[in-house]
């Protein structure tokens, strides 16, 4: 009889326990499954400390995200060198808080973003201009001279503290890269050096936000008081335009920060 009780009481427990774990099953399922949303797993310890090579990049691509801005605006985008520090700064200060708060948006978010640059930020750095070398004072640029004797091409590289890089000939071409060592709008500068009727041909500046087969790419839509940031992912032989894309859509809103949309392909294990 004892022993009946002992049976009894143990399969009692054991249907409790049972209970108890469906129950803690259904609860997950119409708490979680239901939204599509998965549990966030990382705190803010999780986030790494920012150190001046990542605010660097940030700061860069905040100069980029405020050239596209100016892409709107054909009279700034092709005359004004210089971007705007304000805008540079409001940018770069949504980044770092976005970066800061990366665990709360998502985890494939907090997984890829603090990797996530834009690929092209060296178009806010430099440019290419063509020399015919028949030119008498092509061969300065060669031979590591900048002074070409031409006072327009030569405030140029003073107003804007320029580093001419020669790079190859090709026919009758010579090519070199034009950089600047703060981002400017090289789009502007270019059409600048053009101006002066010395140059064959310039490598044009990419004019589009986003441009197709891209790699990485972060760029920004400004609704009202609402700031719109694409962190955008491309994987898969990306030299010859991406075979994968994923993207993550942040909005900013005063200290308001939350995921608006994911989409795209699913992201490598």
């Amino acid at each position: 009889m004892l022993n009946s009780k002992r049976i009894i009481l143990a399969n009692e427990k054991f249907i409790s326990i049972l209970v108890l774990m469906f129950s803690a099953v259904a609860f997950y399922s119409c708490s979680d499954n239901s939204t599509g949303v998965e549990p966030l797993i990382y705190s803010e310890y999780d986030v790494p400390l920012l150190n001046d090579s990542l605010k660097n990049i940030f700061y860069d691509n905040a100069a980029f995200i405020e050239r596209c801005q100016m892409a709107g605006d054909t009279a700034k985008f092709y005359y004004q060198v210089y971007l705007n520090p304000d805008n540079v700064d409001a940018f770069y200060n949504d980044l770092l808080s976005i970066y800061k708060n990366s665990y709360k948006i998502s985890n494939t978010f907090f997984r890829y973003a603090k990797s996530i640059r834009t690929s092209d930020l060296s178009s806010i750095y430099s440019t290419t201009l063509l020399v015919d070398t028949s030119k008498s004072w092509a061969a300065n640029w060669k031979n590591g001279v900048k002074n070409t004797g031409i006072d327009a091409i030569d405030s140029l590289i003073q107003n804007y503290d320029l580093k001419i890089i020669y790079n190859f000939r090709t026919g009758r071409d010579y090519y070199y890269s034009i950089k600047s060592e703060r981002p400017l709008n090289h789009n502007a500068l270019t059409r600048m050096f053009m101006k002066t009727s010395e140059f064959d041909a310039i490598m044009e500046v990419a004019t589009e936000m986003v441009v197709i087969g891209a790699g990485d790419l972060i760029y920004c839509e400004t609704t009202g008081n609402k700031k719109l940031y694409t962190y955008h992912h491309g994987w898969g032989d990306c030299p010859a335009g991406c075979i994968s894309h994923h993207y993550w859509v942040v909005s900013v809103e005063g200290n308001s920060i939350k995921l608006v949309e994911e989409g795209g392909d699913k992201l490598p294990d």
